[in-house]
């Protein structure tokens, strides 16, 4: 675009050229000078904004997956000596699937949140974020917040003690060796609510074929008479599902529908 610098330029969606023709024509004339540098500017200003949410928000997940693919793969497996093994007062009890549900569920399931939350929070305010996000998801966690009020204590929660931080620059240095133990963490705990806009990359395209292909993988999983009767998904609980090469061929279909659907309506024009 550098060679365009200092001539009349119009931007506009491609989708303006198809059917908006006329209008662009007619607004050609007027359209305003274009200067490189400024735009060089802004487009970066956007790129590194999107770039630092994305890379606090990621953070986040990638720390808290393993807690959900090993807590998930705990649980299945205690699925498969019986639904309600796990508990005592089922028929079907078995002490080794308790086992196996209180690690998975009661213990990494219950951490899943608050690990979201601390290390969104560590990815914004280094370590003295980590606390205060984490005690934050735990509290949204417990209130019934779920995953949605764990990226709120996260992102408040590293912000907050970013706001701390440069409000306390000025106290002296005999102060400095509290500031992480004790100032940042106490200070940080006291999170208001809010609301920080939380939005995927592109809903618009991602969410219908979601919704397409995932209509699709049930509706053939019903319609070949598929049951699973554990409250869980993936391939771990495939040996307790009726009918098994036939919930994967659901799977499967829905999912490269999901994938086409994607492919297609990401496809630049």
């Amino acid at each position: 675009m550098d060679r365009f610098d200092g001539k009349p330029v119009l931007i506009v969606p491609v989708k303006d050229g198809i059917k908006k023709p006329e209008d662009l024509i007619n607004n050609a004339p007027n359209s305003p000078i274009y200067r490189a540098d400024q735009n060089k500017k802004s487009n970066n200003s956007k790129t590194h904004k999107r770039s630092g949410f994305y890379k606090h928000l990621m953070n986040g997940v990638s720390n808290m997956l393993p807690f959900v693919v090993g807590g998930g793969i705990l649980i299945a497996v205690s699925f498969m000596f019986g639904i309600k093994a796990f508990d005592p007062a089922d028929p079907q009890f078995n002490k080794f699937a308790k086992f196996l549900m209180d690690v998975g569920g009661g213990g990494a399931f219950a951490l899943m949140v608050p690990i979201l939350a601390g290390f969104i929070g560590m990815s914004i305010a280094d370590r003295p974020g980590f606390m205060p996000a984490m005690v934050g998801g735990m509290m949204a966690n417990s209130n019934g917040g779920g995953f949605l009020g764990g990226l709120l204590a996260g992102f408040i929660g590293g912000y907050v003690v970013n706001l701390i931080k440069k409000s306390t620059s000025n106290m002296p240095e005999s102060m400095e060796g509290l500031k992480p133990i004790l100032i940042f963490p106490v200070l940080g705990l006291f999170i208001t609510e809010g609301a920080i806009p939380f939005a995927a990359a592109d809903p618009l395209k991602i969410i219908p074929a979601c919704i397409i292909g995932s209509a699709l993988a049930g509706g053939l999983a019903m319609y070949f008479g598929t049951e699973l009767p554990a409250p869980h998904g993936g391939l771990f609980v495939i040996p307790i599902i009726t009918h098994p090469m036939m919930y994967l061929f659901s799977v499967v279909t829905g999912s490269l529908a999901t994938a086409g659907i994607i492919g297609t309506l990401k496809k630049e024009i």
